[in-house]
């Protein structure tokens, strides 16, 4: 994408653009960028309210991100990949777990669907301040682990009850059970059993597309 886009060719509509603008919600986008610069900076990640106007701002690089700065002027080209529900904090998550082309599916046959368990590392440097003298701090419940076994639980009762269905259905149907979640308010306890029901669904997702890529 240079120079000055449609609007039309900014927000494809595919399985995988999920999440817009439209009613001032923030929404967290993945660009691949077609030529990586520097051999390895493949991917963008960023978060906004305006999403056709953001996009635009990169195309023409006048968006104030250095790395869309130099994929202008270089005129490497990108495109839109993929978006989500959420604003700043997911866009550090993303960030902050790296290699962004796990979740692009131009770069994986079985693109991640659980987002990143990281936490942001605005929060991680407020859990090291010290609470004031004699004050008492009632120690964290030990629920994420349970958590994470109910995801694993739902994913294997999701999974029989897709038994048949072919990789692609039970991908969609994956994303669909799972966006109420991400769309709404998110906890700790919510996150930890997303993102091991993303994983179990993953992991089988995989297991149904192997014997394609041998075949192929």
């Amino acid at each position: 994408m240079t120079g000055a886009p449609d609007p039309a060719e900014i927000i494809p509509r595919t399985r995988w653009i999920r999440a817009t603008t439209d009613g001032g919600a923030e929404v967290v986008y993945l660009l691949h960028i077609e030529q990586p610069i520097a051999g390895h900076a493949g991917h963008y990640c960023g978060s906004t309210e305006d999403l056709v106007a953001r996009l635009t701002a990169h195309a023409n690089g006048t968006s104030g991100t250095r790395l869309m700065e130099v994929v202008h002027e270089r005129r490497a080209g990108f495109h839109l990949v993929r978006t989500w529900c959420g604003g700043r904090d997911l866009e550090r998550q993303f960030k902050d777990a790296q290699h962004l082309s796990r979740y692009c599916p131009d770069c994986t046959p079985c693109p991640r669907i659980s987002l990143p368990n990281v936490t942001p590392r605005r929060v991680r440097r407020a859990s090291h301040v010290r609470p004031p003298a004699g004050l008492l701090v009632p120690r964290a419940r030990p629920v994420l682990a349970t958590s994470a076994a109910t995801g694993r639980r739902w994913a294997r009762s999701f999974l029989a009850e897709h038994d048949g269905a072919t990789a692609d259905e039970i991908e969609q149907a994956a994303a669909a059970f799972q966006e109420p979640y991400y769309s709404g308010q998110r906890t700790p306890e919510g996150d930890a059993l997303n993102a091991a029901f993303g994983r179990v669904i993953e992991a089988a997702l995989a297991g149904l597309r192997a014997p394609a890529a041998v075949a192929s």
